[in-house]
Formats: structure tokens, C-alpha cells, sequence
């Protein structure tokens, strides 16, 4: 329809507003608001610990922390743009997710 030809046109962050779903790692989510969202995921790394977006299955952006010598937690944030009607995950082993926030 044409209402949903408009909605679909307007870009990213357009009307949107920032929101703290509750998600979990390694759970698969549906983008089903007929629009792109931005999706920005905060985390805390330490030695061999990753953390992967994922949308439809493919690996989109990834951070790791591989240094043996660095001390403490690394923090890092990976953003995202998911396509209206795609699937997102955030995997990781061991990453403690601090934030999760959504542009919808």
C-alpha cells in the first residue's frame, strides 16, 4: 500500500526512538517493524572472548580481544543496521553484554 510504500521510505532514525529490549546472546531476533533499526551492543572482553553480530546467519561486524598481555576488560561496542524483515543475533562465549540498545 502506499501508507506502507512511505513508511518504508523514511531513513534510519526517522520517528524512531532508542529502546532497551531485553535480548539475550545467542538468541536469533526478527526485525519485524517494516523498517530498518540500528542495533548497538555494548560488552566487556577479556582474554580469548569474542563477540559476532550476526544478520540472516552471516557474521555482519565482530570484536575480540586475543592479547594475552592486556590487562583487565577491554570494552567495545559493535553497531549494526538490520534490514526490515532480517534476523539478528549477537553470539559470543564468555562477553559480559552491558548494553543492548535499539534505534526502532
Amino acid at each position: 500500500t502506499v501508507a506502507n510504500l512511505a513508511t518504508a521510505a523514511k531513513p534510519v532514525g526517522a520517528g524512531q526512538t532508542w529502546q532497551n529490549p531485553s535480548r539475550a546472546l545467542n538468541t536469533t531476533y526478527t526485525n519485524d517493524t517494516g523498517r530498518p533499526i540500528m542495533v548497538n551492543i555494548t560488552g566487556a572482553f577479556t582474554v580469548n572472548q569474542y563477540i559476532d553480530i550476526l544478520i540472516d546467519g552471516s557474521v555482519i561486524v565482530a570484536k575480540a580481544q586475543w592479547d594475552s598481555l592486556a590487562s583487565g576488560r577491554q570494552w567495545g561496542t559493535l553497531s549494526v543496521i538490520v534490514p526490515a524483515g532480517s534476523t539478528y543475533q549477537a553470539s559470543s562465549t564468555g562477553v559480559n553484554t552491558l548494553a543492548w540498545a535499539e534505534l526502532r
